[in-house]
């Protein structure tokens, strides 16, 4: 499932982010660039944050963005941003992976949610992620789940 929303052109490595906004809206380029989502979407994800906090790290470093479909989601996709040093979200939590979904539909929405958390529970996968460096190698990491 992961495999169908995650190309390469939607995998993204860097270095540093000033701010944890700024991680979100470059995490979600990739998506506004091809139409999955207009900017409302990065707009609704960063006041996520500030209404509900940090939810969406759902695992040390790594966190699922994501916002309600009728708050610009457009079609089903997702993104991927590695940071190689972290970010702080709110109450200095750190993070170094965003993933950010987005589903056309309420129903769409829940089953990428599904398919990340599924893969997130996979102790040795999360491990490897961590690790991956490249766009090849985090392919070929999901291709694997």
């Amino acid at each position: 499932m992961i495999a169908n929303y995650l190309t390469a052109h939607q995998i993204q490595f860097c270095p540093s982010v000033a701010t944890w906004q700024a991680a979100i809206q470059l995490a979600a380029q990739p998506l506004l660039q091809n139409q999955t989502i207009n900017s409302q979407y990065i707009d609704a994800i960063i006041q996520n944050v500030y209404t509900n906090g940090n939810y969406f790290i759902l695992l040390p470093e790594i966190a699922m963005a994501h916002a309600r479909p009728e708050n610009g989601s457009l079609k089903n996709g997702m993104s991927f941003l590695k940071l190689t040093q972290a970010v702080f979200f709110p109450h200095q939590t750190p993070v170094k992976i965003i993933f950010v979904i987005a589903g056309e539909n309420n129903a769409a929405h829940l089953q990428l949610i599904e398919a990340l958390a599924d893969f997130f529970s996979n102790a040795t996968l999360t491990d490897q992620l961590l690790s991956v460096s490249n766009k090849k190698d985090l392919l070929h990491l999901i291709e694997q789940f």
